[in-house]
């Protein structure tokens, strides 16, 4: 706006808000207030309530901590027999994993045995002739 010396009209049009918003959040601004902040005891919660809470981080922690190789489908069986109200979607119980308990979680990948067996040095031989 100040920097291209456009109207506020065209600000508005381009970014495609009402311009009475745009009149508002330059008034704020000039004011020197929070442009995009919310009013301090407004009666609006901030968003929904989180599901899962520290009790449900601590458990996952310490599960994690006994058993390290543990897969995202194991932990939330034993969280939600843990919890028994507790009803949660994998991509919530992934966000939480991810980024309150701060765990890092790899793909598992599962190998026949045979794989890994006696066929390793009979693979070897045969790349070598």
């Amino acid at each position: 706006l100040y920097e291209k010396d456009m109207s506020l009209r065209i600000v508005a049009t381009e970014l495609k808000i009402p311009k009475a918003t745009a009149y508002d959040w330059k008034k704020k601004y000039e004011e020197g207030s929070d442009v995009f902040g919310r009013k301090e005891g407004c009666g609006r919660s901030k968003g929904r309530p989180a599901i899962l809470n520290e009790e449900h981080q601590k458990y996952l922690v310490e599960m994690m901590d006994e058993d390290p190789s543990l897969v995202l489908d194991q932990m939330m069986d034993s969280l939600t027999s843990q919890f028994e109200d507790l009803k949660v979607f994998k991509t919530t119980h992934y966000d939480f994993i991810k980024k309150k308990c701060k765990i890092s979680v790899k793909r598992a990948y599962f190998y026949a045995v045979e794989r890994n067996s006696v066929k390793i040095q009979e693979r070897k031989e045969w790349v070598q002739r």
